[in-house]
């Protein structure tokens, strides 16, 4: 393995843009959500399609090896809210995040929906349209849903404004 491939989630470079790879079919269902704000562990979980996750590791894993992506983040527990919030504190500097997502779902769903095969990525705006044909090669859905700041800001929507320090603190 070649050890220039390595990389982490912290955003490295303000106006890269943020890019999901895999389809946001969240769902609050067995989420960290439901768990922490209701102290409930039910409802039906998120769809996992083996083929699909392994067509967006290979997309990712492609995308590193061309040297396209900067940053990269499984969504996982705590949903696409939580996983920037991360890249965002693990960022030197002052970097943050603006995120605008247009979306059918909840703001709940949005924010702290969880589900399987999908990555959230940055990188240069240069290398947006390799990405979108490595992502169309493997047939995974991609979508441009913000970009990287130098204000020390995680902003979602007109939902979410937070400073970088007291995401640290949280």
């Amino acid at each position: 393995e070649n050890l220039d491939n390595v990389t982490t989630m912290s955003l490295k470079n303000k106006d890269d843009l943020i890019v999901v790879l895999g389809s946001l079919s969240t769902s609050l269902g067995g989420s960290t959500y439901l768990k922490m704000k209701y102290n409930k562990t039910e409802g039906p979980l998120a769809q996992f399609n083996e083929d699909e996750e392994f067509r967006v590791q290979q997309v990712c894993l492609k995308a590193i090896q061309s040297n396209l992506i900067n940053s990269a983040h499984d969504l996982s527990d705590g949903g696409l809210s939580v996983v920037i919030a991360e890249m965002v504190v693990s960022a030197t500097d002052d970097l943050g995040a603006e995120i605008n997502l247009n979306t059918n779902l909840h703001n709940e769903e949005m924010l702290f929906g969880e589900c399987s095969s999908v990555i959230v990525v940055a990188i240069d705006k240069s290398k947006l349209f390799e990405l979108v044909l490595i992502s169309k090669k493997y047939d995974i859905f991609s979508q441009t849903i913000g970009r990287v700041t130098n204000d020390g800001l995680l902003k979602i929507n007109d939902i979410i404004s937070i400073e970088k320090n007291d995401l640290k603190d949280a």
